[in-house]
């Protein structure tokens, strides 16, 4: 359903994509949950993403989610948006249990999406967990829009 309004887009706005996150996070960690949240936003350009940008990485950001609730038994949760030159940054932090990535690469369903959107987006991800706890997705990209939101890969 949160993913409908990016189809009738022709470009997104950063700020707009951060407000939908926002409230996909109040859906997903509802009070039952125990689980709090924060949304960050890093000041930069004025950024625009295709709806087909914005799609796979809100499924990104989902299927992290729903890890966290699976497995985390965290209690906090950060998303934090950077948006410099052509290149957007996304991590999805929390304070739970953590894991070893590298030891469950490919066994699930779930991470196996998450390096499929990403690769959809053009770009890459990692998923690491500090020596202080928790788990950290990490996604970098190429935003394809300009500041007006028209295509930067397509000649004026």
């Amino acid at each position: 359903r949160e993913s409908i309004w990016i189809l009738k887009e022709d470009a997104i706005k950063w700020d707009a994509f951060i407000l939908k996150v926002h409230r996909l996070l109040e859906d997903f960690l509802v009070p039952e949950s125990g689980i709090t949240f924060r949304v960050e936003n890093k000041p930069g350009l004025d950024a625009w993403l295709t709806p087909w940008q914005a799609v796979n990485l809100l499924r990104v950001l989902q299927e992290g989610l729903q890890n966290i609730l699976k497995h985390a038994a965290a209690t906090e949760v950060t998303v934090h948006f950077k948006a410099t030159g052509s290149q957007a940054e996304v991590q999805l932090c929390d304070n739970g249990r953590g894991i070893d990535y590298e030891a469950c690469k490919g066994n699930g369903c779930g991470m196996q999406n998450i390096a499929r959107r990403v690769e959809h987006l053009g770009g890459s991800f990692s998923i690491k967990s500090p020596a202080t706890g928790g788990t950290v997705l990490q996604i970098s990209f190429t935003l394809q829009l300009t500041e007006n939101g028209a295509n930067a890969l397509m000649p004026q």
